[in-house]
């Protein structure tokens, strides 16, 4: 994945809209900005101005992990990101040097030279590096507070119509919207009102549900490495590192009882005065 060549100058500008202001949302940004002159990226809520939580982003308190694949394609799009991450407090693990993995076999040995890495962080710093960095590209403007109401159009989409924190109802030309809303979007419910019927929707559910304790780390733990558990085929087990000396360990598996009924008695009797903090839901995405 290679950031494209500037768009060359044309009479009209060329515009497009992003839907929603997540990692997916910025993204799509950065791409567009490399074909657009005018790229809009609009945001229902107020993003932090910093590696804060993010409202609708309830998963981000579970385990994150960025792999070397992963961060090389990041850096390929957005050139210098790499670096920042550090900077904002995010770790490099090397692998398999800095893993201890234990399956239903036993030990994974553990080999001291650097194959492949990870970057361990909260969710929250992820998001707000790429939002920083993606920000600063020319031509890209964020919208925060802005509902949606819907797409500008007659039988075409010409852009989307918002609501404005003032409460004024303007479209946003473009000639391209991209829908990154996740699960909140509305897309296919707009596109049935313009006529495009036969929509498609495809979703793939995991099947898995998991859990993830936060815990102050003792006095020189942040030199421990990262530890997996696998106790069998059906769990695993993370702990991961963060910023602040602090431990995040996340526990998944694949229920077979029905939803609503998947959290194990032994998770869901964490005291809630306990240093641990356990975020839960219900399927993984």
């Amino acid at each position: 994945m290679t950031r494209p060549a500037p768009a060359r100058p044309s009479a009209r500008p060329r515009r497009t809209v992003v839907i929603g202001g997540g990692m997916a949302g910025m993204l799509a940004a950065a791409v567009l900005s490399g074909h657009a002159d005018e790229v809009t990226v609009v945001e229902r809520d107020t993003l932090p101005a910093g590696p804060e939580p993010r409202t609708s982003l309830p998963q981000a308190r579970h385990v994150h992990v960025l792999w070397s694949g992963g961060a090389r394609a990041f850096e390929e799009l957005l050139p210098g990101i790499t670096d920042r991450r550090p900077a904002a407090g995010a770790r490099r693990i090397p692998l398999p040097a800095g893993l201890v993995s234990l399956t239903a076999h036993g030990w994974v040995r553990r080999r001291p030279h650097e194959m492949q890495y990870m970057i361990v962080c909260t969710r929250d710093l992820l998001d707000w590096v790429v939002r920083e960095h993606v920000l600063r590209l020319p031509g890209i403007r964020l919208r925060q507070r802005h509902e949606l109401l819907g797409p500008a159009g007659d039988g075409w989409v010409m852009g989307v119509r918002v609501r404005t924190p003032e409460g004024a109802e303007p479209s946003l030309d473009a000639d391209l919207v991209v829908d990154t809303g996740g699960r909140g979007s509305r897309a296919t419910d707009w596109l049935g009102a313009l006529g495009f019927g036969g929509i498609e929707v495809a979703e793939v559910d995991s099947g898995l549900v998991y859990a993830s304790p936060l815990y102050r780390a003792p006095d020189g733990g942040e030199g421990f490495p990262l530890v997996n558990v696998q106790a069998d085929r059906a769990s695993r087990c993370r702990a991961g590192r963060r910023r602040s000396f602090r431990w995040r360990t996340g526990a998944g598996w694949s229920p077979s009882r029905a939803p609503g009924a998947v959290i194990p008695r032994r998770i869901r009797r964490i005291p809630s005065g306990s240093r641990a903090r356990c975020a839960t839901r219900s399927s993984a995405s």
